[in-house]
């Protein structure tokens, strides 16, 4: 049966950026430093009784900047919370003066923390309409800093009661471009600790290789593996990927895509791109792609 929903949002944000221009690594830079007053309200509807599909909770893992800001916790449309909260946030970064629209800021620091006026939130939990939260979220931290092709960052979510840090997550990229790199992330979460590996190679100017492991270390189990290759001419292109995904009952799926692309006609599989994509930050999964 067809579930109909009609949920009223709204939402404005207020912002007061401060600009300047210093010097950093020896570049000019322009300095933004941003604090952001963000009010959010959306009415509160049961939904329990809606099956969940793709829908994940954000703060399943380690709460983020980016998850708080965005306003919605859920990444799917199976769940939509209830809202009335006020997020207070700053970010300030450091960006080269002659910088391109996609080249990342030398230098990046943000917090963020949301208040809640409901104690109660909509629950992804199958048949349950709402769960109970504190009145305030944990502070979400974060510090990157790019110099050249190499970029480091660190996640940090704070939690005020305890006044400890409990979770934090790190990372190491070196990214010549999207078809050209490798990257790193480890994650703590106290009892669970995960790694993350994510790359691509070209062989020549016609195939690349391309894969990514999202592995659990403190259990063993691999949470998604994803590898593949592509081969791109100037008249069509075509990519196998090959993925491995945990299915929570203590095995794996395992599933194979594949896609073809013809110059002027389009793509044979656009939802295996996302894919791909989602699995592989950093890669640009679009077939003949000229860096």
């Amino acid at each position: 049966n067809n579930i109909n929903r009609s949920i009223v949002g709204s939402g404005v944000d207020l912002a007061f950026p401060f600009i300047s221009q210093g010097n950093l690594y020896g570049s000019e830079v322009n300095n933004t430093l941003t604090p952001k007053i963000s009010y959010n309200y959306r009415a509160k509807e049961v939904q329990g009784n809606i099956p969940i599909f793709d829908t994940t909770d954000k703060y399943d893992d380690i709460i983020t900047f980016a998850d708080l800001t965005s306003g919605e916790r859920y990444t799917g449309l199976d769940r939509i919370t209830n809202a009335n909260d006020i997020t207070l946030s700053i970010e300030s970064s450091h960006r080269d003066v002659n910088a391109l629209k996609d080249d990342k800021d030398l230098l990046n620091m943000k917090i963020a923390q949301t208040f809640y006026t409901d104690d109660e939130v909509v629950s992804d939990t199958a048949n349950t309409n709402y769960e109970t939260r504190k009145s305030y979220s944990d502070i979400a931290a974060s510090i990157d800093v790019a110099i050249s092709n190499l970029t480091f960052g660190s996640a940090v979510q704070f939690n005020p009661d305890k006044s400890s840090i409990t979770k934090k997550e790190n990372s190491l990229s070196y990214i010549l471009h999207p078809r050209k790199f490798v990257s790193m992330t480890l994650s703590d979460e106290g009892s669970k600790k995960t790694r993350k590996i994510y790359g691509a190679y070209p062989l020549n100017n016609s195939i690349h290789l391309f894969g990514g492991l999202d592995r659990t270390t403190s259990t063993g189990v691999t949470n998604a593996e994803t590898t593949g290759i592509a081969y791109e001419s100037c008249c069509w292109a075509l990519r196998l990927a090959h993925f491995k995904e945990d299915n929570s009952a203590g095995g794996y799926n395992y599933s194979t895509g594949v896609e073809l692309v013809l110059s002027g006609l389009g793509s044979t599989a656009t939802p295996l791109k996302d894919r791909i994509e989602t699995n592989i930050p950093d890669y640009s999964a679009n077939l003949r792609y000229k860096p």
